[in-house]
């Protein structure tokens, strides 16, 4: 299920991004909207699965990448929205 969620989120991204320059009112909304969704998608991985505490040092060698990668992922949201307006 959460595969086709991010999924569906991906493609609210792609789509947001794509009204940048015709229009800018939908880009705005659809962004701030894939970006909750996908907030909301990871609060239920980290809540829902207790993702957090899997975190260690005997995952593998994609999940020591994908990890830091997500973290930033969302930090650079927020740098998204804070130069977007």
């Amino acid at each position: 299920m959460a595969n086709v969620a991010s999924f569906l989120i991906l493609l609210l991204f792609l789509y947001g991004r794509s009204l940048r320059f015709t229009n800018l009112r939908w880009h705005i909304r659809l962004m701030l909207i894939a970006f909750a969704a996908d907030m909301v998608l990871i609060a239920g991985l980290v809540f829902g699965r207790q993702a957090l505490g899997k975190v260690s040092m005997e995952m593998s060698f994609a999940l020591k990448i994908h990890v830091p990668i997500a973290i930033f992922t969302v930090v650079l949201y927020f740098a998204a929205i804070w130069c977007g307006y």
